[in-house]
């Protein structure tokens, strides 16, 4: 894993969100990140008083794995994707064995 994706990774560096199993073979092939994938029961949204805002860039942590799988920015408001829970929630930037994650220098 490159040096830039261990650094964002980091829960410290950037918000987390949560997809469930289902999210995960559609992450690891580019796919954006859709509502549901957050909404359901594995996956994760911070609570509305901790909301994050339309913009924000986010760590994709998946149902039962330990580390980030990707990097995206959120097209929606947490509490906006609670609501509409359709439609893509998160661009993906950067996803687990994509050429920007593996790359040791930029």
């Amino acid at each position: 894993m490159g040096f830039l994706t261990v650094r964002a990774t980091d829960p410290f560096v950037l918000p987390v969100v949560g997809i469930d199993r289902g999210a995960i073979r559609f992450l690891l092939q580019g796919a954006h990140m859709m509502c549901p994938g957050m909404t359901s029961k594995g996956g994760y949204l911070p609570p509305a008083e901790s909301q994050l805002l339309a913009g924000t860039p986010v760590a994709l942590h998946a149902e039962g794995k330990e580390h980030a799988v990707g990097i995206g920015i959120l097209k929606l408001s947490t509490e906006e994707i609670k609501k509409v829970n359709k439609n893509i929630g998160v661009e993906t930037i950067t996803y687990l064995g994509d050429d920007l994650w593996q790359a040791q220098k930029l």
